[in-house]
């Protein structure tokens, strides 16, 4: 009951907008669903964004 509690929370706070995140050694892009997380592979031009951004801070 307390996760699904958590997981509603969740639903509501989290944007649906893919984020970077490391995950066993490998950069993947994260966003939250209803009920939990869909990730897949960076695609070239946001592994250069990110490595810009990198550069740049």
């Amino acid at each position: 009951m307390l996760k699904s509690i958590a997981n509603k929370i969740l639903d509501i706070l989290c944007s649906k907008e893919w984020n970077p995140q490391l995950r066993n050694r490998k950069l993947l892009m994260r966003r939250r669903v209803p009920g939990g997380w869909e990730y897949r592979e960076m695609t070239s031009e946001e592994m250069e964004d990110l490595i810009a951004w990198h550069v740049m801070k």
